[in-house]
């Protein structure tokens, strides 16, 4: 929903001030708790890598598999609590190359690095070190390192690479249920959050070529930076191929504002992929929840040399018609949208095409296997019971 100009114009202007406000009390007053950069995983080619991320003064949420539903709820409320740190300096390095850049009123930074060279045997991923220069936090804090490590994808022999949704495409979110989607989101940790079947074995098999990791992945999701953490470590839990992460920035100020579009934003950060690898074709994967077959119909239009081919998990039966009718427009530009009722019906079609190995399917009818053990059914009742245990507090 549009925002009316003059409303947006003077919160823009009260949150500017605020920002400013804030950022003399700082100089002034300092930092009383450790800070620490945030490094959103980085991609680029052999000649420019971009890299993204964030400088916060507040500790890592951690977060353990027998937190109850109450604690889960706590750690989101902490990590949309950020206290972030503008005009930080930042040195990033990437290889032999070296730059310098300062945070933004909400305590994120980009770099763009251009360096000489780029090892060949180091494999996709590659170190990206950063490092705080200022501010430092006042003495009493004890803190002696400010050194932090990140990692940027560089893919030199791939075949293709894989860009993908991430609610209701690899979790379970329920994103087309407000309510449903408010407890999974808000009462559960990485460690509780429920996989779609099969997902992770896919995902690794579109990843592995010949034994090695060639094949670069991306995510594309509507959720903000903010629990960015969240899905890395969701992911690692899930044994799901990490890769570079969009993310939205929610904000009030000029650049942007809380409403950002979902299908625009997401066709933007495809496309900035698609430049940066003109010559890789892609695979791209959603859902029929939202709008990823209108973005990937669009992304197809306007790429239709790049895009192998197209994958939307069903979870929207009310919609097949219509996917199915955009599957016949795609079809025109030599590219299939499947529209699947699981992850093993995407794989077997990748195999047929080529893209896995055949003997990958079994491993992904495995991981379904194992997966369906932990019945949705019994996840929504235990959310829905987490749920009430919060409700009773507040009440």
């Amino acid at each position: 929903m549009d925002v009316p100009a003059p409303i947006h114009r003077t919160a823009a202007l009260i949150d500017e001030q605020l920002d400013r406000a804030n950022r003399l009390f700082r100089k002034k007053v300092g930092y009383y708790k450790p800070l620490r950069v945030v490094g959103y995983r980085g991609y680029g080619t052999d000649d420019k890598i971009h890299v993204k991320g964030r400088v916060l003064a507040d500790p890592v949420v951690e977060s353990k598999l027998e937190d109850t539903g109450l604690r889960n709820l706590f750690n989101m409320l902490r990590r949309y609590r950020t206290d972030e740190v503008p005009g930080a300096r930042v040195l990033v390095e990437f290889g032999d190359e070296q730059r310098e850049v300062r945070t933004d009123s909400e305590g994120y930074f980009d770099a763009v690095l251009e360096p000489d060279e780029v090892p060949r045997d180091d494999g996709l991923w590659h170190p990206v070190d950063l490092q705080l220069l200022e501010p430092r936090p006042h003495s009493r804090v004890g803190q002696t390192s400010f050194q932090f490590d990140n990692r940027a994808q560089v893919p030199q022999d791939a075949r293709f690479g894989v860009i993908s949704d991430v609610d209701d495409t690899i979790v379970h979110t329920g994103a087309t249920n407000l309510l449903r989607h408010a407890r999974v989101v808000l009462l559960n940790s990485p460690h509780t959050r429920v996989p779609f079947e099969g997902v992770g074995a896919f995902y690794r098999a579109l990843q592995y070529d010949a034994g090695r990791r060639t094949n670069p992945i991306w995510y594309v999701s509507s959720s903000p930076w903010n629990i960015y953490e969240l899905l890395v470590e969701f992911m690692q839990v899930q044994d799901i191929p990490v890769g570079p992460l969009f993310l939205k920035d929610f904000g009030i100020d000029r650049d942007k504002f809380i409403r950002a579009g979902h299908t625009d934003y997401k066709i933007n950060r495809i496309e900035r992929v698609l430049q940066t690898y003109p010559d890789l074709p892609f695979i791209l994967v959603g859902d029929s929840g939202q709008k990823d077959p209108e973005v990937y119909h669009s992304v197809v239009e306007k790429y239709p040399d790049q895009i192998a081919a197209v994958y939307i998990r069903d979870v929207s039966p009310a919609r097949a018609l219509q996917v199915e009718a955009m599957a016949r427009d795609i079809r025109c530009y030599d590219t299939d949208l499947r529209l699947v009722k699981d992850t093993v019906a995407a794989a077997r079609h990748a195999a047929q095409q080529g893209w896995i190995d055949r003997a990958e399917l079994a491993a992904v009818r495995r991981d379904r296997r194992q997966e369906e053990e932990k019945s949705p059914s019994r996840v929504w009742a235990a959310l829905r019971k987490a749920a009430r245990s919060v409700e009773s507090l507040i009440h």
